[in-house]
């Protein structure tokens, strides 16, 4: 997955996204898909930062996500 974590005002200074991880598309049908890695994500100057997780999908039958799908975790 490709996308942007952000913090807001207060927030932390690194996110670290756990092997295991589910993300649910936001879209009615979508596959779920589950990071297969750590990600640490630096916040610490920025209060945005690109990311990129691997990620395999978690439910047989349902179509993939696509770009314009949000994903939560």
């Amino acid at each position: 997955m490709n996308g942007v974590i952000g913090r807001g005002e207060g927030g932390p200074s690194g996110v670290s996204i756990r092997p295991g991880t589910q993300f649910w598309a936001q879209t009615s049908g979508r596959q779920g898909q589950t990071s297969v890695g750590r990600t640490s994500v630096n916040l610490s100057s920025n209060t945005f930062a690109q990311v990129w997780i691997p990620t395999a999908c978690t439910n047989i039958n349902r179509p993939a996500p696509t770009e314009e799908d949000v994903m939560e975790p």
